[in-house]
């Protein structure tokens, strides 16, 4: 593979950002090639938004893209076949490699025991992991897609919307508690926040957009940080990006203590605008992106919050999603007024 490693993620997704149909199967890859391909930046990421799955065979090869630095694959993958779908990306990514010296084989549990060591809650606030994942956002930031530079942010969020009953939790429902939302609410508050954020013209970038600490790997023979688990990508406002990883730091239980202090989030925000620059960062410049990404971190919270009532009435995982969805929005609250004044 002339030093390339190749690993490809299946997901089901359910009203993801990548495409406007949910739900369906998509397919990404990061392609970790030598840095002299790249130049500074030590993975490129191609992100494909997929087509309706095929009916008749296992795996449809839609059409090949080809961009400066990645070949971007576009392929529907049946979810009842995934080893096939695999062979067939690893054929369309390395034509020389003979099947025959190819062994498949489904990963139950992730790839992170295989591409490095996932961040826990604590790794988040790692002065020096923070700031390699501050240069690697950085670098995502900086890729081109095949497809118009348009954000799907409010858009997904209002798909989403249309599947929240009218009441939530419902009267009747055994996760009722003394606190309820309402849908129309709801409608009016993602009215009013989507108005105020445009404001701030965050520049539209590939987002990854799912940034919780499980998806963050470090390898520390290498010293590097890298992403996993693209299924909610595509392109967003930067904001919601990094705002949505602050959000994060709080793990699933929560624990909005861990929200960044101000004093690290300008560290990190200094170390992410420099990178991506390639230039000291003024003060002034930091200080605008915390006023950034501390509001549309209030979206981050809109936007996990619709999608778990939306999962508590569909999922049959063991996760209380409804208790989750409260706590989401309990923090939107409760932060509200204090970011939209900043």
């Amino acid at each position: 593979s002339g030093g390339g490693v190749i690993v490809t993620e299946f997901h089901v997704v359910e009203g993801d950002m990548v495409s406007d149909e949910a739900p369906h199967h998509t397919a990404a890859t990061e392609a970790l090639v030598p840095d002299a391909a790249v130049g500074t930046a030590r993975a490129a990421v191609a992100a494909a938004d997929s087509l309706a799955p095929a009916a008749a065979v296992p795996v449809e090869v839609a059409k090949r893209i080809t961009t400066d630095d990645v070949r971007l694959l576009d392929v529907t993958i049946d979810h009842g076949a995934l080893l096939d779908g695999a062979a067939c990306v690893t054929r369309l990514a390395f034509p020389a490699w003979e099947g025959a010296d190819i062994e498949m084989k489904q990963e139950t549990d992730g790839i992170t025991n295989k591409q490095g060591h996932p961040f826990s809650v604590e790794d988040m606030q790692d002065a020096h992991k923070a700031a390699l994942v501050a240069t690697r956002l950085a670098q995502w930031h900086k890729v081109e897609l095949p497809m118009p530079r348009v954000s799907k942010l409010f858009a997904t969020i209002r798909k989403w919307l249309t599947s929240v009953p009218d009441i939530f939790p419902p009267s009747d429902s055994p996760t009722a508690t003394k606190q309820s939302l309402l849908k129309s609410a709801l409608v009016k508050e993602v009215d009013m926040l989507e108005q105020e954020l445009s404001k701030l013209n965050s520049p539209v970038v590939f987002s990854h957009c799912d940034l919780l600490c499980g998806n963050l790997l470090y390898t520390a023979r290498t010293d590097t940080v890298s992403f996993i688990d693209y299924e909610y990508g595509g392109y967003a406002p930067r904001g919601f990006d990094i705002g949505n990883h602050f959000c994060e730091h709080a793990g699933f239980d929560c624990e909005w203590e861990r929200y960044p202090s101000k004093d690290f989030q300008l560290r990190w925000l200094k170390r992410y605008l420099e990178a991506s620059n390639g230039e000291t960062a003024s003060s002034e410049a930091v200080h605008r992106l915390y006023v950034e990404v501390n509001k549309y971190a209030l979206a981050a919270h809109v936007f996990w919050g619709i999608w778990s009532i939306v999962q508590s009435q569909v999922s049959d995982l063991d996760f209380d999603y409804a208790g989750y969805a409260m706590l989401r929005f309990n923090e939107y609250w409760r932060r509200k007024d204090e970011f939209l004044a900043l």
